[in-house]
């Protein structure tokens, strides 16, 4: 179900609560024929829309480390969420990791979030002791790189319905609503990469199965 369909279902949801009796009766019995021909779920998509989350940034910060942005994209990926960089200003204060998806989906994002920074950094303090800051990033990209090898089997199973009608909503709000720019080209040491890969592949998910979102 694409875009269009999830916001002709809201209209009709709201015209549902119409004080015109007629036009609300109407609109309700539309939305339902709509809802009868959708798969199970898509109430819940419409009713918990895309958004982005500038009231609640996943971290604020004066330099936003360029891992931890990367972290949150790796760990939306499942969730159907993405987040960007809104550049502090003097009214804002540091820059922001903003989340977008749905509310459900960013709370369990946040969750994530939070758990694997700490993760990362205890494993980043035992492998980069006495290292220089450009290894140290290079090896936590590393680490991040184990996020998302594909298991070795069985294979990763298409979307579910439910999951590609909020791909297919983050996808659209993004194009339509945020005029984001290219990131910088980031530049990484080779050896502390693969490092990082190897240690997070070993301590994290050492059965080659993604982490459990």
């Amino acid at each position: 179900m694409d875009s269009r369909t999830l916001e002709r279902l809201a209209k009709l949801l709201r015209l549902a609560n119409s004080a015109n009796p007629h036009e609300a009766a109407a609109a309700q019995q539309r939305a339902q024929h709509l809802l009868d021909q959708l798969p199970p779920g898509a109430l819940d998509v419409v009713q918990d829309p895309v958004r982005a989350h500038t009231d609640a940034p996943l971290e604020t910060s004066r330099r936003l480390r360029r891992w931890r942005v990367a972290l949150a994209n790796v760990l939306g990926v499942p969730l159907q969420c993405t987040t960007y960089v809104q550049v502090g200003t003097r009214k804002t204060g540091g820059d922001r990791l903003i989340p977008v998806g749905r509310q459900k989906s960013v709370d369990t994002l946040r969750q994530h979030y939070q758990e694997w920074i700490p993760r990362i950094d205890w494993l980043t303090l035992e492998f980069c002791q006495g290292r220089d800051r450009d290894w140290t990033e290079g090896f936590r990209f590393g680490v991040l790189d184990a996020f998302t090898e594909e298991p070795p089997s069985p294979q990763v199973p298409a979307l579910l319905p439910t999951q590609a009608m909020e791909r297919s909503a983050l996808e659209e709000f993004v194009a339509s609503e945020l005029n984001l720019k290219p990131g910088r080209t980031l530049h990484l040491l080779a050896e502390a990469y693969a490092q990082g890969r190897i240690a997070g592949r070993e301590r994290f998910f050492p059965h080659g199965h993604r982490r459990n979102t």
